[in-house]
């Protein structure tokens, strides 16, 4: 998930995308669900729907205490072919 976050971010810079400080915001949208909005928005449903996914294993895998019970592990190459996905969107951007 990390590299596709670092990916995202590197893209938003490019492209001179700031995003708004929660706390002067109305409704106080945190960074995540900016950057979720963002990929969504900018980058297309089909990466939308792999860094959405990256995002929930992330989340559940640091806060779920029985996630790990729950599930199989992923496999490296699909985990390394997600990250890919994100990479090659950044150097061919």
């Amino acid at each position: 998930f990390y590299t596709a976050l670092h990916c995202v971010n590197a893209y938003a810079a490019k492209i001179g995308w700031r995003w708004k400080n929660p706390r002067s915001l109305r409704r106080r949208i945190s960074i995540h669900t900016q950057e979720l909005r963002f990929v969504k928005e900018k980058l297309g449903k089909r990466i939308f729907k792999h860094y959405e996914r990256l995002f929930q294993e992330c989340w559940n895998a640091r806060y779920d205490p029985l996630y790990f019970k729950h599930i199989s592990p992923s496999k490296p190459q699909e985990m390394f072919n997600l990250a890919k996905i994100f990479l090659d969107i950044i150097l061919n951007i």
